[in-house]
């Protein structure tokens, strides 16, 4: 088997990163949510 090139290492890891990225994104829009039901939760008394 041969060895990928420079390219496609570049590629992949651009790819992983932006894998990583929405990741990161959408666990941080879910944790945010998560904390406002929380907080509304609590002002209401529940």
């Amino acid at each position: 088997m041969e060895e990928p090139t420079d390219e496609v290492l570049r590629q992949l890891m651009r790819e992983a990163a932006e894998d990583a990225k929405t990741s990161n994104e959408e666990a941080t829009e879910y944790y945010f949510n998560l904390m406002m039901a929380e907080a509304q939760k609590a002002v209401a008394g529940i």
